[in-house]
């Protein structure tokens, strides 16, 4: 068995499902039969890419 390829668009699409609902990770990942492991790394490249683009947006963020 190979392992499965995922685009960018669909990573990306997969990480915002979970940025904008009340939803976990783990039961987004199920839902779209991937791995809760590839969707939380996901979400961390996410927010390490928004803190280093937007250092004022992740200094509000951790004040709240």
């Amino acid at each position: 068995m190979s392992r499965r390829k995922y685009s960018p668009e669909y990573k990306q699409e997969a990480v915002l499902l979970v940025k904008q609902s009340d939803v976990s990770i783990s039961e987004v990942a199920r839902s779209l039969g991937i791995n809760d492991n590839m969707l939380s790394a996901g979400s961390k490249r996410l927010a390490r890419r928004v803190r280093q683009r937007f250092p004022v947006m992740a200094i509000r963020e951790t004040k709240s």
